[in-house]
């Protein structure tokens, strides 16, 4: 079957239309609503808005074996995860808020996670349930049980198969597809990564290979067709699109500025990825585009640890409770969707710290909006449509209907809307939204408190859409709030509310000169912060932090901030690499290059970038000769990519040799990095063997974009 793909503008605005005008004289409304305006969710994205939260699993082999991704050819055996029980951690995620999960049923490495006819590279193969288990299934059971919705990922990239590559192959791919359309139940998203565009190394059946190059190589407009025919109700996630589209980063982060349609007039898009690297690609489907042609909002992936497959040497990096807020506010808060993924260890389960973060942001986001203070509020705005109160007025705005509307006249672009509280009320968060079955209408907004009888602007936000959540710096008191709207139609307002944040200490921020020099700083004045260095949770019998202290070694620092009273703040901590204090880099590309120091600065804000090559020219291996000072037993390394949201010159392939005299050199290792595109983050490597050596020369072998290579950090470990 042959199928045009297009995105729908939609359907939903002309029976949204006629629904409401053939409603009017039943209900007593003379006043027509607004009409729509620009492009309209479709119902699956609408669905999708109204989850705002839901959860990814990504497990197989590579949960085992200490990888980001697998090459395709690791062992069934290996996969048997013996104290699995989906619905606990179903039904911790629900307590969080969670309304969903994704599950990753099949990776690049081509492992089925159910029970497919298409291979025998599938859970069938593995001891997990004595080869009866299906790990889809089971997720898919627990969530129906508990009220959640269902959702899976099929990588079209398989480095398993000797067919991939070939027609063969894409026959194979849509009877995997299939299969989990049909065997599931009802699915609210179907998940396509963007990476198998770009290829890359692997197994491919027998063949370890470099395979590259397949953004046109998949049949996408049938493929959709198959998604519509088979689950209509389902959004297909993709980058950038076709329902829903890739946030630009696996942090969790959507643009201040985040608007809910992509692609501008009269702009050309055939359905299919679009490569993910280019900088103005990344901020495109970051930002978004103002009357952008289609409805494409924006999920935010990201994981509760550094990477979302489980690494034991990651135990530290579990986000915080304030840090998942944090990111709560800057998803959820700007009119996206939040994509939380939670790592597996090879048992089956959660961490124990993953759990308590987990239930520690569940009752931090309760606390935060149990309490809407404008429900004791009186309302006043500037205009009315109509006069209409009953169906356009303010009293709709804390109704708990996301769909009830405040709405102006069609004249009226710009209004206001006042807040006057019974009292005076502390608060920090401002809650808007939009009725998006009319649009994202609303271009700005500006928010004002009263202060001595006088209006005092205190903030302004750019693209409402589902929601949006204005946080300011720090909390203010006032008996009256005026928020200004600014658009080019009518509005059509759905809610607004104001909250309070907890109190409490934020997190301090851990970082270390060259020399092993530690300091803590936090945003605001606290009483004390107190440290451990010996891995142990600080508490207020630990050291307390009087100024910079000396860590000259491999470990972890963590730190806390204490009231007057004892009560603990937000927990940082930092994992530091060897010191490198006595580092040098003695050649970078062959030549003396001062500005490679960047690299071995213990500091990811700075980052080296090899010398420059003609604009047109290929890239080629790029070295440098780093001089540890004194021989050191080497027993892995570590690469932090540059750190400003550019994938110019990161190094997705690298070798390492290693010398003791910095003139007759071993090579020590050789590989790509898996999926340092999207998730740009520190990683580590260990090597087969430990080598003790004096000087290393890191190569990179092959880049993401440019002719030259770039880096934040370099480090060894030693442990």
């Amino acid at each position: 079957m042959k199928h045009v793909w297009k995105p729908t503008r939609s359907l939903l605005a002309v029976l949204t239309a006629c629904a409401s005008l053939s409603a009017l004289t039943a209900s007593g409304q003379t006043v027509p609503p607004p009409a729509p305006y620009g492009a309209l969710p479709s119902q699956g994205q609408l669905q999708w808005h109204e989850m705002e939260m839901y959860n990814m699993i990504e497990f197989n082999q590579i949960n085992y074996l200490d990888k980001d991704w697998g090459w395709g050819d690791e062992s069934p055996e290996i996969v048997n995860p013996v104290n699995f029980n989906a619905e606990e951690i179903v039904l911790r995620a629900k307590k969080a808020g969670s309304k969903g999960f994704l599950i990753n049923a099949k990776h690049h490495g081509g492992f089925c996670m159910w029970p497919s006819r298409t291979t025998d590279y599938n859970i069938s193969r593995s001891p997990w349930r004595n080869g009866k288990g299906d790990w889809v299934g089971e997720w898919e059971a627990a969530c129906r049980k508990h009220g959640l919705k269902f959702g899976v990922y099929l990588s079209p990239w398989d480095r398993n198969t000797a067919k991939f590559g070939t027609p063969e192959y894409l026959d194979m791919f849509k009877a995997q597809l299939r299969e989990l359309l049909t065997q599931y139940g009802d699915l609210f998203i179907i998940w396509f990564d963007g990476a198998p565009g770009e290829g890359g190394d692997g197994y491919y059946g027998g063949a370890n290979e470099y395979r590259g190059g397949f953004l046109d190589y998949y049949d996408w407009e049938n493929i959709y067709a198959l998604c519509r025919e088979l689950q209509p109700n389902a959004v297909i996630f993709g980058d950038p699109g076709p329902d829903v589209r890739w946030v630009g980063n696996e942090k969790g982060y959507a643009g201040e500025t985040c608007w809910a349609t992509l692609f501008a007039p009269g702009e050309k898009w055939n359905g299919r990825p679009i490569p993910s690297g280019a900088p103005e690609h990344i901020k495109r489907i970051n930002e978004g585009n103002r009357n952008g042609q289609y409805w494409i909002p924006a999920e935010a992936d990201f994981s509760l640890r550094r990477r979302f497959t489980w690494h034991a040497s990651d135990s530290l990096t579990v986000k915080t409770p304030q840090k998942l807020f944090d990111i709560y506010i800057n998803s959820v808060g700007r009119g996206q969707g939040w994509d939380l993924n939670l790592p597996i260890n090879p048992l089956g389960e959660q961490d124990e710290p993953d759990k308590l973060a987990l239930e520690e942001f569940g009752r931090y986001l309760e606390a935060t909006f149990r309490d809407d203070l404008t429900r004791g509020a009186t309302l006043h705005a500037s205009n009315v449509r109509g006069g209409d109160e009953a169906h356009y007025g303010t009293a709709l705005l804390t109704d708990g209907d996301r769909y009830s509307y405040w709405a102006t006249d069609d004249k009226v672009t710009s209004a206001e809307l006042v807040l006057d509280f019974p009292r005076t009320e502390t608060f920090n968060i401002i809650k808007l939204r939009e009725n998006i079955k009319l649009g994202q209408r609303i271009d700005s907004v500006k928010v004002d408190m009263k202060v001595g009888g006088t209006w005092k602007e205190i903030a302004g936000a750019t693209s409402i859409g589902a929601c949006r959540l204005i946080r300011l710096k720090n909390y203010v008191e006032t008996s009256s709030l005026r928020i200004r709207f600014y658009a080019p139609v009518a509005l059509a307002v759905s809610e607004v509310g104001c909250y309070k944040e907890p109190d409490g200490a934020v997190a301090p921020v851990i970082s270390r000169t060259k020399a092993g020099e530690v300091s803590l700083q936090v945003e605001r004045p606290v009483y004390q912060l107190r440290y451990t260095t010996d891995g142990s949770v600080p508490s207020v019998s630990s050291p307390l932090y009087t100024g910079p202290f000396t860590f000259a070694r491999e470990g972890a620092v963590r730190a806390v901030a204490f009231d007057k009273d004892g009560r603990k703040g937000e927990e940082a901590v930092r994992t530091f690499d060897a010191c490198k204090r006595n580092w040098r880099i003695l050649t970078a590309d062959g030549q003396p290059y001062a500005a490679a120091g960047a690299l071995v600065d213990d500091d990811d804000q700075t980052f080296w970038r090899s010398p420059s090559q003609d604009k047109d020219a290929a890239f080629r291996p790029q070295s440098l000769v780093i001089d540890l000072g004194e021989t050191q037993e080497v027993k892995g390394f570590s690469y932090t990519p540059r750190q400003d949201n550019s994938s110019e010159g990161v190094i997705d392939r690298l070798a390492l040799m290693a010398s003791e005299d910095g003139k007759n050199w071993t090579p020590v290792y050789e590989d790509f990095i898996p999926n340092i595109r999207q998730a740009p983050v520190y990683r580590s490597f260990r090597l087969k063997t430990p080598v003790s050596c004096r000087y290393l020369k890191l190569t990179a072998l092959r880049v993401l974009e440019g002719n030259y290579a770039t880096g934040a950090e370099f480090g060894i470990l030693l442990k």
